[in-house]
């Protein structure tokens, strides 16, 4: 262990306690309240709202770094009042100890505009009511530099440059330009979801990315949220028990997203990640959306102030409340009445919607063209068309007689309404050298598999698992696993041959994903096109899809392709091409390899195995899962107690 630098060799007797001075006491607290330039936005569009806005107006340059610029038209602030704002904990929301049990306001600790002025260049504009001249105050790292009178801008205005100048460490530690942004277009889309009688708008780098007018429902303040499709998934949900009321928009089963991003919770009006709260909105929905994916939710929850302490954390992201078990159940109940109350023949849906994706009527699956890799693509495709459903099928499957007509290539197609994808196929885990050092630890103990194509098939299990043979050894596959693989060096390889047929669909898919998602996703244009999947914006809103890799059914891709959209707006899709295209081509991989219970024949399984044997490092998925497991007899006979 280290000794530590600061401690004198002998005592001299002087005092090595001291107090901090108020420049480091400030910059200590500002590292506490802005972590990143999403930070600022937030505390500056709260502090807005607080002032009575009805228009809050953002302007990001370099991912927030160069320039963040938050306009408003509420109350605005007399000279006096500007510079007493931009002192530490002066506040006009709160003034008593009593206050602070009963906080209706965003902000109410008086730190977020001092905090951000000590560790950037900070200008503020403001004014009062119909005055002709308002107050413009700069400070550059926390020392003020120039008060003077300056027009009024009818509200208050902050710019802010230069963000983390002095705090070396917090700048090398921010992500690329595209991660900042995502973070700044989340927090606007979550306060501005709370607030529909304001109105907001957010551009950077001459692009507007969020646009909302004010709307006279939160069905309306969705629809300009997360859009108009997905919008229309979402059920109306209002339930009241004592002091509890909840209030909301709730997701059908068959619209689900790949990461929690589409939870927007709120206590009293501010929106919070309290671990109390998101685990009950899962729970309610578990058994409900496929395992590893999350549903769509808008909840407002209203509880007295002295029920819940809004003090805890320094950013007001997080709560305590005062019963958490009564606020889990009564959150958790409120959801499943809102899921029970709506007919079971309108939530379950085939599986081509379990993506919550659907196709709209009309739209063309494209025309029947010959893969660029015979026989492993349409795999999917074909166990489809064949597909028997389970027992106890719902309604939309074809009969015992086997497909309905309308799931010829022609028509809809037929997939399992029980499908439930693997956890983590839609995260970013990666193959790692401990995986391949255990497969070759394994394989040093039982030796080398024979090739796959050697393997003798007896069959598949579960519609799921493939059983097979090798010498006295029993391979058991998993089949989406195997197919991921194989589809996943296809796509990762881009060696996608220019005359390779692509599937160019009649009619092309118009998906209604909202401005930040069409955008990032457009930004990937070329990359997409590399794996045969090609999207094009279309209007402010939408991403129309025109082309998918032949032989995969464009509902599976448009379901990568969404899945994408969430990944690039989270921020959790590295920047870099290499990365990039590898978490890419994963992700179309595994929506467009076969699933589980999917039927295929003894001759569809040869073709697989075949194709494995082409591949790299065919023991494992992009995303580290095992393709296979081999159990020697030795081991089967121990199972029935066996010599």
């Amino acid at each position: 262990m280290r000794a530590p630098s600061n401690v004198p060799a002998e005592d001299s007797g002087a005092t090595r306690i001291h107090v901090l001075s108020d420049s480091l006491i400030n910059r200590i607290a500002a590292g506490e309240v802005i972590e990143r330039p999403a930070s600022v936005v937030k505390e500056l569009v709260e502090n807005a709202v607080d002032a009575g806005a009805s228009r809050v107006e953002v302007e990001v340059e370099g991912g927030g770094r160069a320039l963040l610029r938050i306009s408003d038209d509420g109350c605005g602030m007399g000279r006096d009042d500007a510079l007493l704002a931009l002192e530490r904990h002066a506040t006009s929301k709160i003034r008593t100890d009593d206050d602070l049990d009963a906080i209706e306001t965003l902000g109410f600790r008086g730190e977020a505009l001092s905090s951000i002025a000590e560790i950037s260049r900070l200008e503020l504009l403001t004014g009062v009511g119909s005055d002709e001249v308002g107050t413009r105050v700069v400070l550059d790292g926390g020392v003020l530099k120039d008060v003077a009178d300056a027009p009024n801008p009818g509200g208050t205005e902050v710019r802010v440059r230069r963000l983390f100048f002095n705090t070396p460490v917090r700048l090398k530690f921010l992500r690329s330009t595209r991660t900042e942004m995502a973070h700044v277009v989340d927090v606007v889309h979550r306060i501005a979801m709370a607030h529909p009688h304001v109105s907001f708008r957010l551009d950077a780098e001459g692009r507007t990315l969020v646009d909302v007018a004010p709307a006279e429902s939160l069905r309306r303040r969705a629809e300009g949220i997360v859009g108009r499709s997905t919008a229309a998934k979402l059920r109306d949900m209002a339930v009241e028990d004592g002091s509890l009321r909840a209030e909301g928009l709730v997701s059908e089963p068959s619209l689900h997203r790949s990461n929690n991003s589409g939870l927007y919770l709120y206590v009293n009006g501010r929106h919070v990640k309290d671990r109390t709260f998101v685990g009950a909105v899962l729970a309610a929905y578990r058994g409900v959306v496929p395992r590893g994916r999350y549903p769509v939710v808008v909840f407002f929850l209203d509880l007295p102030p002295d029920e819940v302490d809004v003090n805890v954390h320094p950013t007001k992201s997080e709560v305590r409340f005062r019963n958490g078990r009564s606020i889990w159940r009564f959150v958790s109940d409120a959801l499943q009445s809102s899921l029970r109350g709506v007919d079971g023949a309108t939530w379950t849906t085939p599986h081509a919607k379990a993506l919550g994706h659907e196709s709209e009527p009309g739209q063309s699956r494209g025309s029947d063209v010959r893969p660029f890799q015979e026989g492993v693509l349409p795999l999917a495709s074909r166990a489809m068309d064949r597909a028997v459903p389970p027992a106890g099928s719902l309604s939309g499957w074809p009969g015992p007689g086997g497909p309905d007509p309308a799931g010829s290539p022609s028509g809809r197609e037929v997939e399992d309404p029980l499908h439930v994808p693997a956890r983590g196929c839609s995260g970013a885990t990666r193959l790692t050298d401990e995986l391949r050092e255990r497969f070759e630890r394994r394989t040093q103990q039982s030796g080398p598999l024979p090739s796959f194509e050697s393997l003798s098939v007896l069959g598949q299990y579960d519609r799921t698992f493939l059983l097979c043979e090798s010498g006295d050894e029993l391979v058991v596959i998993d089949q989406h696993a195997a197919h991921e693989r194989v589809l996943f060096e296809r796509f990762r390889s881009s060696t996608l041959p220019s005359d390779a047929p692509i599937q160019r669909l009649l009619v092309p898919e118009l998906l209604e994903i909202g401005r930040p998602r069409a955008l990032a996703l457009c930004d990937q244009q070329d990359l997409l096109a590399d794996l045969g999947t090609e999207v094009a914006l279309f209007g402010e809103d939408t991403v129309a899809l025109h082309a998918v890799p032949a032989g995969i059914a464009a509902s599976r891709i448009r379901g990568a392709v969404l899945d994408l959209a969430d990944e690039l707006v989270a921020g959790s899709v590295p920047a870099t091409p290499e990365r990039l295209r590898y978490d890419l081509a994963a992700l179309l991989a595994c929506h467009s390899a076969v699933r589980a219970h999917d039927p295929l024949s003894v001759e569809e399984i040869r073709v697989l195995l075949r194709q494995l044997d082409t591949t790299d490092f065919a023991y494992a998925c992009p995303h580290g899962r095992p393709v296979l497991v081999r159990f020697p007899r030795s081991e089967v006979a121990r199972w029935f107690v066996r010599d």
